[in-house]
């Protein structure tokens, strides 16, 4: 069994998705990458928000969310890659790990339930 990966970083986000996703996306975000649902502020959209490190993903759900990996990356610092590929693996979802130019230097890239492009990296200490 895979432990949830500790994040370390996220920046005030705001992505789209389409209104029925919200359990698939409450699994993505909360269960598989570890952020912390939090009640919605009042707001005229609907949403789904999720929390680390008093920063908040907000994710808006409309009609026309506008699905494109191209459109907008979210990108989350975590403290083990191997651990969520291999959870990734065991889901059977699609994703890639790439290896950079500097030492130690990995990302995982993998799609939301609303192919909006997540780009997870390893938090690396020297």
């Amino acid at each position: 069994m895979y432990e949830n990966p500790c994040i370390h970083a996220i920046d005030d986000v705001h992505i789209e998705a389409r209104p029925g996703q919200e359990t698939r996306l409450r699994f993505f975000y909360g269960e598989l990458i570890g952020l912390r649902e939090v009640v919605p502020p009042d707001e005229e959209m609907p949403s789904v928000v999720f929390e680390a490190h008093n920063r908040r993903l907000f994710v808006h759900l409309f009609e026309e969310a506008i699905s494109s990996p191209m459109r907008r990356r979210l990108v989350v610092q975590v403290d083990s890659l191997t651990s969520l590929a291999g959870r990734l693996q065991d889901l059977g979802l699609p994703h890639y790990v790439e290896h950079g130019m500097g030492l130690g230097s990995r990302r995982l890239l993998t799609l939301d339930p609303a192919d909006n492009l997540v780009e997870l990296k390893e938090l690396r200490l020297l």
